[in-house]
């Protein structure tokens, strides 16, 4: 959960938190911890038109002020800069500890972290057949499991991709003779940090998890829809993952130039380029939470003329 931990902050210096859940948003994790929540977008527009200090979270942007990079990129779009605060990574708190515990002893096998709901269905970006899907996955599930042979092969999808109705196909898409081999992970809960450590190799459609198994020092790569350009671009070597850009099911095909040196780099992990690191997440000492409240509590803390929903 992205913002709990700053709710959490925020709720015990005695601020009242709504959460708004939007689309396909959960809700379970908040209301378990005791937060008011609402699906009714009109509680939005009546916070917009308020009086008095108010501070906006935005989960789906999780990203905006998490390093000094992303800073300058707002600042470059034409926000003013004094309303741009560099906290750190909320989400990232948790990963602080276990960088510090787990990070020496190299784990085994590949985890690979789905997104389908961006790549299949009718409701997603690219709209890949189902079928179609399977079978790239099929694919993908044979290779990875020739080039680690002697490890588990995880599967853990998406939160998102059960309510898209499209979870059950990485299952679906386990060759017969390699039943048992592959383990699907069947609890979107499940810790993701213990899961990454426990790795040799990420294979991540989302990149927070391909960033987080960077930050906690193991050998990552990722399916992006794209390729980076400009500065994150020229520092993914210095980050240390493995970007592998396009929007066709050609999964493994783009996957296989690299095994053998993806391979290579999990028997000998290396962590990332720690400046660059901080450029993109911040100081990683599990205090962006508590950086992030102390801004929303204390008015002193921001330049006059300055509005606390901003930032």
């Amino acid at each position: 959960m992205v913002v709990l931990p700053v709710i959490r902050e925020l709720t015990g210096r005695g601020h009242r938190v709504r959460a708004l859940v939007c689309d396909f948003g959960r809700a379970d994790r908040l209301q378990a911890a005791g937060v008011e929540t609402t699906t009714n977008a009109a509680v939005f527009d009546a916070f917009l038109g308020a009086s008095g200090p108010r501070l906006f979270l935005n989960a789906a942007d999780c990203m905006a002020l998490c390093g000094d990079e992303d800073a300058r990129y707002y600042a470059k779009m034409g926000l003013d800069p004094r309303r741009l605060v560099v906290t750190g990574a909320p989400a990232f708190d948790h990963l602080a500890t276990a960088r510090a515990g787990g990070g020496g002893m190299a784990g085994k096998g590949v985890t690979i972290f789905g997104q389908g709901q961006t790549w299949v269905g009718p409701r997603s970006t690219l709209g890949h057949a189902p079928d179609a899907w399977c079978e790239e996955l099929a694919r993908l599930y044979r290779v990875l499991c020739r080039h680690f042979p002697d490890a588990p092969l995880r599967v853990k999808p998406h939160p998102a991709e059960a309510a898209h109705g499209i979870a059950a196909l990485y299952e679906r898409a386990v060759p017969a003779d390699l039943a048992g081999r592959v383990q699907m992970l069947a609890n979107a809960d499940d810790n993701n940090a213990q899961l990454i450590l426990d790795s040799a190799l990420v294979v991540s459609f989302s990149s927070s998890v391909w960033l987080e198994a960077r930050f906690l020092g193991r050998t990552a790569a990722y399916f992006s829809l794209r390729p980076r350009s400009g500065r994150a671009g020229a520092e993914l070597d210095a980050l240390g993952g493995t970007w592998i850009p396009g929007r066709g099911l050609d999964l493994t095909a783009r996957l296989e130039p690299h095994l053998d040196r993806l391979a290579q780099r999990a028997r000998e992990p290396a962590p990332a380029d720690e400046n660059v690191l901080r450029r993109y997440v911040g100081p990683p000492d599990g205090r962006a939470a508590a950086r992030a409240a102390s801004r929303s509590s204390a008015r002193s803390n921001w330049p006059a003329g300055t509005s606390r929903g901003n930032w």
